[in-house]
C-alpha cells in the first residue's frame, strides 16, 4: 500500500513537472515570436559619396543630373528592391544604389546598378 502511494505521488509530481516544462516552453516560444515581430526591419545602409562605385560617379558626372548634389546615398536591401519592382530583368544578386539628388529648386531620387546603369529616376514634388 505504501509502495502504491509512493508510485502515485511520484507520478503526480512527474506529470506536474512535465506540464510546467511544457508551459514554460510555450511561454518562451511566444516571447521569442513577440521579439521577432517587434524587431525593426533592416534599413538600407547609408553610405558616403566616396563609397559609391566609380561607374556611378562617372555616370553622374556625364548624365542629366550633374548639376544636382548628392544629399543621401544608400545601398538597397533585397526587400526594398522587391518593393520598388524597378525591372523584372534585374537579378536579385545585383546591388542597387539609391541616390537622393537635390539643388535649391528640385529633388530627384536615382536608382543605379553598381555598374553605373541608371534604372529609374523619380522626381520629387
Amino acid at each position: 500500500m505504501r509502495n502504491l502511494l509512493t508510485i502515485i505521488a511520484l507520478s503526480v509530481i512527474s506529470f506536474s513537472a512535465a506540464q510546467a516544462q511544457d508551459e514554460m516552453w510555450i511561454e518562451e516560444m511566444q516571447e521569442n515570436q513577440e521579439m521577432f515581430i517587434r524587431e525593426p526591419a533592416d534599413e538600407p545602409a547609408t553610405i558616403v559619396e566616396m563609397e559609391l562605385p566609380p561607374q556611378i560617379l562617372y555616370a553622374l558626372d556625364e548624365g542629366d543630373y550633374q548639376h544636382l548634389t548628392i544629399t543621401r546615398a544608400r545601398i538597397l536591401n533585397k526587400r526594398d528592391i522587391r518593393r520598388l519592382q524597378i525591372d523584372n530583368s534585374v537579378s536579385s544578386s545585383v546591388i542597387l544604389y539609391e541616390l537622393l539628388m537635390e539643388d535649391e529648386s528640385s529633388a530627384v531620387t536615382l536608382y543605379y546598378t553598381e555598374q553605373g546603369e541608371l534604372l529609374n529616376a523619380v522626381q520629387s514634388v
